[in-house]
Formats: structure tokens, sequence, C-alpha cells
């Protein structure tokens, strides 16, 4: 059986520059995931960024296709999907970044990732952490604080919290933008 795997990072789905944590990162699940199918007699084809060529050679899967620069990703990953049974995505949820790539993958195999709506609604921290309470699973006091609120709004519910504070953006992956919190001027600050 054949199975395709997209790592949005090492597969070419970021054009900009990448700092070298992130290619890391995405290298490192790229290969442990084509190792793990491997190891269960799976076949595999993936994307490689054409600036991690280097690398190919020390990837195992039977079938690397390289994206350039150039190429539209999501048209080559729509093509290779074709061309194989199953498939697992690894990508950000931010954006709806990994819902949308799920669901190219739907169209064209069976996916091993959870549905794009099932994404989409535990992507949003405050949407998940309302759910989880009513629940019943215990969850951080948890408050979301809109663009249009002034200061004396993010000062009132401030005090309605002990500190420090986590402040996160609903929507955002790997810890971007997350800010631990002491005072009000840096809640201010974290908006």
């Amino acid at each position: 059986m054949k199975v395709g795997i997209f790592e949005y990072i090492a597969g070419g789905g970021i054009k900009e520059i990448i700092s070298g944590n992130m290619l890391c990162e995405g290298y490192s699940m790229l290969k442990s995931a084509i190792e793990d199918f491997q190891s269960a007699g799976y076949e595999v084809t993936t994307l490689l960024d054409s600036r991690l060529t280097k690398l190919k050679e020390h990837m195992k899967a039977e079938k690397i296709e390289i994206v350039s620069a150039q190429d539209n990703t999501s048209n080559v990953l729509h093509e290779m999907l074709k061309t194989v049974d199953l498939s697992l995505i690894i990508a950000p949820e931010t954006g709806g970044t990994l819902s949308n790539l799920v669901q190219i993958a739907r169209s064209n195999t069976i996916s091993l990732n959870s549905t794009p709506e099932s994404i989409d609604l535990v992507s949003n921290k405050a949407k998940l952490a309302e759910i989880l309470s009513r629940k019943g699973f215990p969850v951080p006091k948890t408050y979301c604080i809109k663009d249009g609120d002034g200061i004396e709004e993010i000062e009132r519910v401030f005090k309605n919290f002990s500190t420090p504070l986590i402040v996160k953006p609903l929507d955002g992956a790997g810890c971007a933008k997350v800010f631990l919190v002491n005072e009000t001027r840096q809640l201010i600050k974290a908006q």
C-alpha cells in the first residue's frame, strides 16, 4: 500500500526565508514519519522543498518529488496524492492551513488526519476551552480579548485573573505570539 506524507515546511509550503529551527523541526517530523510508515510495510511518497535537496539522500522514501519556489505547492501536493492510497498531512493549524490541506488529501486519498471540521474546531483555543468545559474537563480560566476592547476592559479582565497569565492567539501554532504577563501594561502590549 502507498502512503503520501506531506510536511508543510520541509515539503515546500513556505516560499519565504525559513528559520533553521523550523526547517530542522519540519524535516525531522517528515523523516520520522517516513521511517515509521516504511517499518510498517508502506511504500512512501513525499515532497521536499528544493532548498533541502542535499538532505534527500538521508531520506529513504521510495519517491521524493522536489518542490521549487516557482511551484504551486497545493497543486504539486494534489498531483502527488493521486498516486497514493493513504495520506498524512503535517502542517500548522494557523489560518486554516492544516484543514485546507487535509481537504485536498481527502479528495484524493484515505486521509489519516482528523476531519477538516474537527481540526477547525480544536484549532480555536477559546472554542476548544468552552467545549471541554461544557464536557466537564478542567480547563484554565479563559477570556478572549477582542480588537475593539479598550484599556478599561483589558484592566477589568486582568483584575479577574491571578498572575502570571499566559496570553496567546486564538489561531496559532508552535508557541508563536505566546506571552507571559505579570501586569496590565504587558497585557496591553501582548494584545
